[in-house]
């Protein structure tokens, strides 16, 4: 079977497959966008879903699969991309990742183009019980419940936990989603980690936030966070993003991670 995945250069799309190659699968590689424009953090946006993509390359694929990746993607758009599926009698698969958009600040776009996807699709994965619920609630439609994949190798799943010493509460800011609200996080977790005996407080943030110009500039937020640093407790990280290995060494790095 040939499935045209959107993404599938995503970890979460590669680990579907049985290693090795021996489900009988093929997933088409993400093409590249000829001018060779990406979004921060290195994305490109999906050309699978740009106007004629599906047309010319209906041979291609027998079954097309949406994960995530529309952000930027019209509702328009996307329903000439879902009747040119139908056109072309290319069965359509939506992952429903997100019910709520952590990019957006407001539901409105991200509700329009999923009203889009969940209408037309054959089929609905999501990955919680109650997010089939809520699928189920507001579109009338059945979703097959699906767990996330692993996304580390059996050498790291395998690895102890190492013991650490002071026990760390970690909080990652990442480049500040607009899902996140990071001081009151903070301000919450201060004086509860400081009652604690050998305990220590993690604030670890993208140094993007401080880059003029930047997409996810956002200098004065970043000033306050760093100030979270004058508590003894408290430690202040400023990095690039990890690469895979570096976010498996903090996560087993830290006692607990605190999602903001």
């Amino acid at each position: 079977m040939r499935v045209a995945s959107v993404p599938a250069s995503h970890i979460y799309v590669r680990h579907l497959g049985e290693p090795g190659g021996g489900d009988g699968v093929r997933r088409l590689p993400d093409p590249v966008p000829a001018d060779g424009r990406k979004v921060p953090g290195g994305w490109w946006p999906p050309v699978m879903l740009e106007p004629g993509w599906v047309a010319d390359n209906h041979d291609q694929f027998d079954v097309f699969h949406v994960h995530f990746g529309f952000d930027a993607i019209a509702p328009d758009s996307l329903r000439n991309v879902v009747d040119e599926l139908d056109r072309h009698s290319k069965p359509l698969i939506y992952t429903v990742h997100d019910l709520r958009n952590p990019h957006h600040s407001e539901p409105v776009s991200h509700h329009k183009q999923q009203d889009v996807l969940v209408e037309a699709a054959d089929a609905l994965i999501t990955l919680t019980h109650g997010a089939a619920r809520a699928i189920s609630e507001r579109w009338g439609r059945t979703a097959i419940v699906l767990p996330h994949p692993h996304v580390l190798d059996h050498a790291r799943i395998q690895q102890p936990r190492p013991r650490h010493s002071p026990f760390v509460v970690a909080v990652h800011a990442k480049s500040v989603r607009a899902n996140m609200d990071l001081l009151p996080v903070m301000d919450t977790l201060i004086p509860v980690v400081q009652a604690l005996p050998d305990t220590a407080l993690q604030l670890d943030v993208h140094d993007e936030i401080f880059e003029r110009g930047n997409h996810w500039y956002a200098a004065a937020l970043g000033a306050r966070l760093v100030e979270y640093d004058r508590h003894d407790h408290v430690e202040v990280r400023v990095h690039p993003y990890f690469t895979d290995n570096e976010l498996w060494d903090y996560l087993s790095s830290i006692s607990v991670s605190v999602v903001p």
